[in-house]
């Protein structure tokens, strides 16, 4: 399964702890699934089961965030073949 953790909010404070510990829990698991972590701004690196995918202009405006959860997001979900979204 294609699972798409949706945190490209998550920059700062308790929104990127939860990120952060989603990621370690993820890569501590043996799974067969495959994780995208679609950030804005983050440390966190590629590994086997988990590509982290940054998008840091989706921080620059409301403009910029409209467009990436209209047109970016969808194309993610369909390239992917994204089976589920955790926002």
């Amino acid at each position: 399964m294609n699972i798409l953790v949706l945190a490209t909010a998550a920059t700062e404070g308790g929104a990127l702890t939860i990120l952060n510990n989603l990621y370690e829990d993820v890569d501590k698991r043996s799974t067969e699934d495959t994780w995208f972590f679609a950030v804005s701004h983050s440390d966190l690196e590629s590994t086997d089961n988990i590509k982290i995918l940054r998008y840091p202009s989706s921080k620059k405006s409301r403009l910029h965030r409209l467009y990436f959860d209209k047109s970016t997001l969808d194309k993610i979900v369909k390239d992917l073949k994204i089976d589920l979204v955790l926002s």
